[in-house]
């Protein structure tokens, strides 16, 4: 890992889920929102690139959220920020207004976010499902990170919020443009107020009409009728997929997040060194039990881990996905003192895909079923619990799982389960204990 200072950034469709399940529940399928938020992302990434190449870095995209941060916190990084705020703003407007082919999505909704600071940079490297490629993926480690996501998401649609610590480096003229606020939400980041602005205040310090036909250009180049989603027989391999050529799974996506994790950054960064190896350490061991358990890592998306299981040929995944969750929260817990995890899952169908202007890189994952299984584990997950949708208790019930007897339904209609992996081998072994003295299925003298 490689310690590095400067502005962390979060530019995020605020109303993406909604976007995907609007198109999906007219159309049958994403194209539109994929291929739009691809033209939205190629766009800013590639802006960002051709200015700021010295001091621009594109971390990646998760979900609906491009990453990105500054290697520096002078001067021209603090105004490359907000060019690229205007750019990004400009390239929705477009999406939303004057582009044909977007004409039946759901306008897009920006928000953003950013924070200044100290943090790592570790770059994870494993092999595709295929065993074929080594992959990279970069992920930052530190407080700025975390307090930029955190602003990103209480960020007003079309606002940039901006930390205390990044408003004292701006110029007087610049301050003048941002509002102060304060939210309840950003105490436990040791912070009382944060900066708002609308994003079209900033000035747009490059050729408009020029670079607004250029995205045209781009979202012309790939028609809609040419993305192509056929249905996965073989174990998903991200490293395959397109824009252009994605895949249609019907599976489990599976969310594991380390419960208030990110509070235990100081904002001093005093503590970073010791988070980062920390943060490391439980990344790697989601990772493993994820390819353990034949799933197929998605990406980390902070300190979260995102995993895909899906049926191909006569295999189903249900259960896989689940004692994965199980065993995720079992490693995790065992080996880090007062580190508790929550996951959450849904069964369904989903759309993978690569998208992005580093060569299609990132990996997305969109559709209903990945929206509930996100909401879960936010939502309705505490520590060391797994939540799943009504939907994928019924399936377990169907195969007549030893697995649906550990969960319990809840008010919102979830269910949930308060065990490891290790304690459902227990409590699976007492069962079938129990049964077989029903059933006088045992040797009495063998078990006096």
């Amino acid at each position: 890992m490689n310690k590095e200072s400067g502005i962390h950034f979060y530019i995020n469709v605020k109303n993406f889920n909604n976007v995907v399940m609007t198109e999906e529940n007219q159309c049958g399928s994403v194209n539109h929102a994929i291929h739009a938020l691809d033209t939205l992302f190629r766009s800013v990434e590639q802006f960002g690139i051709t200015r700021f190449n010295d001091i621009f870095v594109v971390e990646k995209i998760t979900g609906a959220r491009l990453h990105m941060y500054f290697r520096s916190q002078n001067a021209d990084a603090i105004d490359a920020l907000l060019t690229l705020t205007s750019y990004a703003y400009q390239v929705s407007l477009r999406i939303n207004r004057d582009i044909p082919k977007y004409k039946t999505l759901t306008d897009f909704k920006l928000q953003m976010g950013a924070d200044v600071g100290d943090f790592f940079v570790f770059e994870f490297n494993h092999s595709d499902n295929d065993h074929e490629n080594i992959l990279s993926e970069v992920t930052t480690i530190g407080y700025p990170a975390n307090f930029a996501a955190k602003l990103q998401g209480i960020a007003e649609t079309s606002n940039l919020c901006i930390s205390s610590d990044l408003y004292k480096l701006y110029d007087d003229d610049i301050k003048d443009l941002f509002e102060k606020r304060t939210s309840p939400s950003i105490k436990k980041y040791e912070q009382s107020e944060y900066y708002s602005a609308h994003m079209s205040l900033f000035s747009k310090n490059y050729r408009i009409d020029e670079e607004m036909e250029a995205v045209t250009e781009y979202a012309n180049k790939v028609n809609l009728t040419d993305m192509q989603f056929p249905v996965a027989t073989k174990l998903l391999s991200f490293d395959a997929l397109s824009k252009g050529k994605g895949k249609t799974v019907t599976g489990v996506p599976l969310f594991a997040d380390v419960r208030g994790f990110t509070t235990k950054f100081y904002a001093d960064g005093s503590n970073l060194e010791e988070m980062a190896i920390e943060t490391q350490s439980i990344l790697e061991a989601m990772y493993n039990v994820t390819m353990v358990h034949g799933g197929v890592h998605v990406q980390f998306q902070g300190d979260r881990e995102m995993a895909l299981f899906h049926d191909f040929g006569d295999e189903k995944c249900i259960e896989k996905a689940i004692i994965a969750g199980m065993r995720m929260i079992d490693k995790v817990s065992d080996t880090m003192l007062d580190i508790h995890l929550g996951a959450g899952a849904d069964y369904g169908k989903m759309y993978a895909a690569r998208i992005g202007a580093r060569g299609e890189r990132d990996n997305i994952l969109v559709g209903e079923t990945v929206i509930n299984s996100d909401r879960l584990e936010d939502e309705k997950a505490g520590k060391n619990e797994i939540a799943i949708s009504p939907e994928l208790f019924k399936e377990l019930q169907d195969i007549n799982s030893e697995l649906v007897s550990f969960f319990k339904k809840r008010d919102g209609g979830e269910y949930v389960a308060t065990v490891g992996y290790t304690e459902f081998l227990r409590e699976s072994e007492n069962l079938r204990n129990i049964r077989d003295t029903r059933n006088h299925s045992y040797n009495g003298a063998w078990h006096e």
